[in-house]
């Protein structure tokens, strides 16, 4: 149903003026030289995070690393280390209640997004770190969204958020919030299939409520949509399965498409292998009939296991616009982005040699991207920051 939606947009953005475009890249692909890592498994707290929700980088090389574990932003200088902390648990000024993401604005100020408000620091003279609160905007969207990274667009903010109904989510958009937290618009993510299984998989316990199950939501190798908006407001979007990404506007009309050939790089033997146990077991493990689980997708509830990687695992708007399209690496320790203009001009391919997570989603900022790094033995997150070389 998305694909035959996907053309129906095409023929709407066409008649509108739709780019499409399909290029290769050229030359080598562009290197991520690591110049920090923030954080330990043991030694001083500045140093340690319970789980990262968002990263920032300033225009001098401050690195921000929002934990929600202790709801504290802590400040790093280039070269990782400790600078200042910002914030803690609580509701007063300067202070976070269920810390969700960070983002730099045009201004060049900090904005930190917690479930109930906005707070906006800015760096005091001389300091080297934005630790002055200058204003705290309340928001009061419906469901505010952890997954999804919000955006500071001149003095508004795109916040996401989605539909609730029935215990499983429906749709997406973002919020925008003016300068005082009044919503000014809504820009609505294109529709897709199954978005019930975008988010954390669940079963009834009573009429009131359920319980969450983790890991069961989608097949492990299952494409999974991904979005982003950029300083425009139009949403940038990509079902996974094929190398195809939309941009569309606010009206929802299709703005430019972006294809490439599809790779169809078969699951490697041994990770499906594994992958496939483990989440069996998982299903094996909930204490009700699948059936009764709500968020799951079809694949996901027949225990199918898909036998090709996805095309795209990501979609993100850097910075000056650039589309980053994140493929599916070749090797354990990397990651692999397509980057586009925002004419959709091939521009070169980046290669990251760590494992960066999807959530929260990398910081791309100039030459720079960051990105949280879990250890597959004890799961401690670090923060991974390189320059990136042509």
């Amino acid at each position: 149903m998305r694909r035959i939606a996907l053309v129906l947009l095409g023929v709407v953005g066409a008649a509108c003026g739709e780019t499409e475009r399909s290029e290769a890249f050229a030359g080598d692909p562009m290197l991520a030289s690591p110049i920090a890592r923030i954080g330990q498994m043991d030694g001083p707290d500045e140093y340690l995070f319970g789980r990262i929700v968002g990263i920032a980088i300033a225009d001098r090389g401050v690195t921000y690393v929002a934990d929600a574990v202790g709801s504290t932003v802590r400040a790093y200088d280039p070269n990782g280390r400790y600078l200042a902390t910002i914030g803690s648990e609580g509701d007063g000024p300067g202070e976070f209640r269920h810390l969700l993401g960070l983002d730099i604005d045009p201004r060049g100020d900090l904005v930190v997004r917690g479930a109930f408000r906005l707070s906006v620091f800015r760096e005091s003279t001389g300091s080297g770190v934005a630790a002055s609160l200058i204003r705290a905007v309340p928001i009061q969207g419906p469901n505010p969204d952890r997954d999804i990274r919000g955006r500071a667009v001149g003095h508004d903010f795109y916040g996401p958020s989605y539909f609730w109904e029935g215990f499983q989510r429906r749709g997406y958009f973002y919020l925008v919030y003016d300068s005082v937290g009044t919503i000014s618009d809504t820009v609505f993510v294109p529709p897709f299939r199954e978005p019930e299984s975008t988010g954390r998989a669940n079963y009834p316990v009573n009429a009131q409520g359920g319980r969450n199950v983790d890991g069961i939501n989608r097949s492990p190798f299952e494409p999974r949509p991904s979005w982003d908006v950029d300083e425009e407001g139009h949403i940038l979007f990509a079902e996974g399965a094929r190398y195809e990404i939309v941009k569309v506007g606010p009206g929802g009309d299709t703005l430019l498409t972006i294809r490439r050939p599809d790779e169809t790089r078969p699951v490697p033997e041994g990770e499906g292998r594994d992958s496939a146990h483990a989440f069996l077991a998982r299903l094996d493990s909930v204490p009700v009939p699948l059936s009764q689980v709500r968020g799951m997708s079809q694949m996901a509830r027949a225990r199918e296991i898909p036998d090709l990687l996805p095309e795209v695992i990501g979609v993100q708007v850097g910075e000056g616009g650039n589309l980053w399209v994140r493929r599916w690496p070749r090797g354990a320790d990397e990651s692999i982005f397509d980057v586009f203009d925002a004419n959709g001009e091939a521009l070169w391919q980046v290669v990251v040699p760590a494992m960066l997570t999807s959530n929260p989603a990398p910081w791309i900022s100039g030459d720079q991207i960051a990105g949280v790094v879990v250890d597959p033995a004890t799961r401690v997150e670090t923060v991974a920051v390189f320059r990136l070389t042509r």
